[in-house]
């Protein structure tokens, strides 16, 4: 099991992810996308890295964020 969630349970990621894009306009959303995913490029991190994990749980979450905004899709 890897460091974050040894800290906290993984739901607990979660909610802080979500807490933290629930008021994201669509281009916020769209800037911190976009970051992600180009973070996760440029690191080439393992698929059990932490650091890869917390982009994934924080692309999750403003994903469903634009889902709110924007109900027809949330795709890059």
């Amino acid at each position: 099991m890897n460091i974050i969630m040894n800290a906290i349970n993984y739901t607990d990621v979660v909610n802080t992810y979500n807490n933290k894009v629930k008021n994201y306009s669509m281009t916020q959303c769209t800037h911190a996308l976009n970051d992600c995913h180009d973070t996760l490029k440029a690191g080439r991190y393992d698929v059990k890295d932490n650091y890869a994990l917390k982009l994934w749980i924080e692309i999750d979450a403003i994903r469903g964020r634009i889902m709110k905004i924007n109900p027809r899709g949330a795709g890059r």
